[in-house]
């Protein structure tokens, strides 16, 4: 039952992702309550011709509170935080392989096992000050 839940998400996501243009983003979060109300979320925006995306690092959602399996992720392609970049993330081409991506991510990566939680929505970035 829960396979065809996660296909149904994988296929609103991919909708969503699929449409993003320069400066749009798709927010998902794993909403299942926790005491603190911290919880995993990933991050896809359109960069040119290709998917930036980013997953939650123990910067932002500490480990004890929810695993990070660095493993899984980065056998996955996802780059671990650095000096640019606080999360984990990854350059994707195509909108089917970054929906395969942060789901993947999330799934395995931050252990959010029940799709049934999943939330999302797509933003566009405020214009850069300067």
């Amino acid at each position: 039952m829960k396979d065809k839940t996660w296909d149904a998400f994988h296929e609103s996501i991919h909708e969503e992702i699929k449409w993003l243009k320069d400066g749009d983003f798709v927010s998902i979060e794993y909403g299942q309550e926790i005491e603190d109300a911290v919880s995993p979320y990933a991050q896809v925006a359109r960069e040119d011709d290709y998917y930036w995306c980013e997953i939650v690092s123990n910067t932002y959602l500490p480990g004890d509170t929810w695993p990070l399996h660095g493993d899984i992720l980065r056998e996955a392609g996802w780059n671990p935080p650095d000096e640019d970049c606080p999360n984990w993330y990854s350059q994707r081409s195509g909108a089917v392989a970054a929906t395969a991506a942060v789901i993947h991510g999330l799934r395995y990566g931050r252990a959010c096992s029940d799709p049934d939680f999943m939330e999302w929505h797509a933003a566009t970035a405020p214009p850069q000050l300067g």
